[in-house]
């Protein structure tokens, strides 16, 4: 295929054209996912123009780092922030809360609490297929103009 500006496929199918070198996808700039988890029963992520994961849409979310939410009082926010980052605990705060991995999260409620901070709740997040692409690829951007 020459000159493709948008090509549509599932992912058995790309994984076909790609094999048979019908298609080169050293080339792609974007994906698109929208709702590609009510799409298809597998799903494919390319980097590179090869495969670099694929799976289920079940599978894909089960296999990324599971984190968990954690909610303290906004009186907190400060203290839990300075508290967690001085431990060496890595996290993404979002609004009034912290994400923070299953490996890591008994370490960090035990570092908040004695430190006497007010937790709220603890709740698991929900990987979305978006968040599992920006996990495999790490959140890379290409620049248009490479």
């Amino acid at each position: 295929m020459m000159g493709v500006s948008i090509l549509i496929a599932t992912p058995g199918r790309l994984i076909e054209l790609a094999e048979s070198n019908a298609v080169h996808l050293s080339a792609v700039k974007s994906v698109v996912l929208d709702e590609a988890d009510k799409l298809s029963d597998m799903i494919a992520f390319i980097r590179n123009g090869k495969i670099s994961l694929q799976g289920t849409p079940e599978q894909l979310k089960s296999q990324t780092n599971n984190l968990h939410r954690i909610t303290v009082s906004t009186k907190d926010l400060d203290l839990a922030e300075k508290v967690l980052s001085e431990n060496k605990i890595e996290f993404k705060k979002v609004s009034d809360t912290f994400e923070i991995q299953d490996s890591i999260l008994q370490t960090a409620l035990k570092q908040l609490i004695n430190a006497n901070i007010v937790i709220l709740e603890i709740n698991p997040v929900k990987q979305s297929l978006e968040d599992v692409f920006l996990n495999a690829t790490k959140g890379e951007q290409q620049n248009e103009n490479n």
